[in-house]
């Protein structure tokens, strides 16, 4: 009897997850972790991968031979993008995951209203979208506010329609602070990484403030041990900035150079490519449960981290800004209300006698 694997799509912690379930079958159990990035869910109860271009047909390669594929909610046929939005997105020179996400969330739009000309949409129905958006599914604040700029894409850069023709309300700020680890913890972390390669990611990603995009964007030559520095091109808004690099961190990259010899980029998968961001977070996921921290936390938080112990040893501000590649100081300035340093000094009344 032909084994059977059911597939599903599902978002998991705020993530766009593809899911595997299937009894238990050691080679499948085998064949599905060959998949880079596939891990169990014990939530879930299956085995999970990002939701990333690539993955489900790989996933399917692998398991077409050995079980029946069974799709619980395939994806309904998508009304094709109006001509000259993607090729307007590359010509305005935005990054490839953001061409991709806008693409995406477009499609979202359009689907929405099937019997209509893309042409005729309008203000009223991105509104009635968007409220469908937070009432139904429940998108979160940054997913709402990514829609509204796909669409917002749509009307000023395609159709150029003046900006006071149409009015889409956004949400109210979130004012939430971010999730930063302490240095301990920090130090736990990459003490539980055995991987040369994996314990320089996560060192590089937390010692020199990188998001992760810039990461595996990095090439080798973006490192100089001469002046402890390392550049990163186009990053967030496409702009270059030069960052610091720690003389620990610096030795153990030498050490993962000499053995590795990466021809392209600084960390490759298998195949030569760049490292996929899928990779990164599994090595971060895996670390911080040898390590111990149940807290929920994602690779971004090494950045703020970074950030945040900077401010605590007395680093200025502007310099951390600049470090961090942000344009205006207030977005640096969330750290002032997560740096404890100040805070260690003041008694709780329960304290004082």
């Amino acid at each position: 009897m032909k084994r059977t694997v059911r597939m599903e799509r599902f978002r998991h912690r705020k993530q766009a997850c593809l899911g595997r379930y299937f009894s238990y079958d050691r080679e499948l159990i085998d064949t599905v972790k060959r998949v880079p990035g596939m891990r169990w869910s014990v939530t879930r109860r299956c085995w999970i991968c990002a939701d990333e271009p690539g993955n489900r047909e790989r996933i399917a390669a692998e398991l077409l031979p050995l079980a029946e594929l069974q799709d619980l909610n395939p994806k309904p046929e998508r009304r094709p993008l109006p001509d000259g939005y993607r090729a307007m997105l590359e010509k305005c020179r935005y990054s490839p995951s953001t061409i991709s996400a806008y693409c995406s969330l477009f499609h979202d739009f359009i689907a929405h209203f099937p019997d209509r000309p893309v042409e005729e949409l309008g203000d009223r129905e991105a509104n009635d979208y968007l409220h469908c958006l937070v009432v139904e599914r429940k998108l979160s604040q940054s997913s709402q506010n990514q829609s509204i700029n796909a669409i917002k894409f749509w009307f000023e850069k395609v159709l150029h329609r003046e900006r006071k023709t149409y009015y889409i309300e956004r949400p109210r700020s979130e004012k939430r602070l971010p999730d930063v680890l302490g240095k301990d913890e920090v130090r736990r972390v990459l003490a539980a990484v055995d991987n040369l390669k994996h314990h320089c990611i996560l060192e590089l990603l937390y010692s020199s403030g990188l998001r992760i995009g810039e990461l595996i964007r990095l090439r080798v030559e973006d490192i100089s041990f001469e002046r402890r520095t390392v550049r990163v091109n186009r990053g967030k808004g496409r702009k270059d900035r030069l960052t610091i690099l720690s003389a620990v961190a610096a030795r153990r990259l030498e050490h993962y150079l000499a053995y590795y010899k990466p021809a392209e980029y600084l960390f490759e998968g298998q195949g030569g490519e760049a490292y996929s961001p899928s990779s990164v977070r599994a090595i971060f996921r895996r670390a911080l449960q040898a390590a111990g921290i149940r807290r929920k936390l994602t690779v971004h938080s090494l950045r703020h981290s970074f950030a945040t112990h900077l401010l605590e040893q007395g680093t200025d501000l502007r310099y951390i800004q600049t470090l961090l590649g942000h344009n205006s100081s207030r977005t640096t300035e969330i750290y002032t209300h997560v740096s404890t340093g100040a805070l260690q000094n003041i008694k709780s009344p329960m304290d004082v006698e």
